[in-house]
């Protein structure tokens, strides 16, 4: 049963309240359309308990925002939800990562290494790896009734690559419900 107010309701009784249960709960996807931001795929989340947060399909379904109840549960740094196309791996010796760290919730990093930057044998590698700004494929978002429990789902892959080397692919879920207070990331 979706528990929604403090009350318990199946089905049949919650869609007897609402006009349509994006009323109470959904998962909208959107295009971001001013500075950096430009063209990112930005998919938003609200459970109906107060949970809202925001998963960026152009930064391989990172979340870059969330609150509870108005009240943010992330840090946001100045860039915004910096387009990929401006990811400069190498800039400021290895350091360009910060230019597009959004903070959030979840940034992830790695796929091959993830901490400072430095150089190894020769290779110069960037703070924190390539995996955060690497758009995903296949996203796919919604939301459906499982008996009594309305359950919202986001997933896709993101796949960091190149010839003669690594070809790593990271597949993500994000899921939640309708009244939950928290979500559930699965890599």
């Amino acid at each position: 049963m979706a528990t929604l107010y403090g009350k318990h309701y199946t089905r049949e009784e919650l869609l007897g309240h609402v006009g349509d249960i994006s009323q109470v709960a959904r998962v909208k996807p959107y295009r971001l359309i001013e500075g950096l931001e430009d063209g990112s795929l930005a998919i938003d989340v609200i459970t109906g308990s107060g949970l809202a947060f925001t998963a960026l399909g152009s930064r391989g379904l990172d979340i870059s925002a969330a609150s509870f109840n108005g009240r943010s549960l992330a840090w946001r740094s100045s860039t915004s939800d910096t387009h990929p196309a401006y990811f400069d791996h190498e800039g400021e010796g290895g350091r360009g990562w910060l230019r597009g760290f959004f903070g959030g919730m979840v940034a992830t990093c790695g796929l091959t290494y993830a901490g400072a930057n430095g150089i190894d044998d020769g290779q110069l590698y960037g703070l924190h790896g390539r995996i955060n700004n690497i758009p995903a494929t296949s996203v796919s978002w919604g939301g459906t009734w499982v008996g009594d429990e309305y359950e919202i789902t986001i997933s896709g892959r993101v796949r960091q690559s190149s010839v003669f080397a690594e070809n790593i692919e990271l597949h993500r879920t994000i899921s939640t419900r309708l009244g939950a207070r928290s979500f559930q990331l699965h890599d």
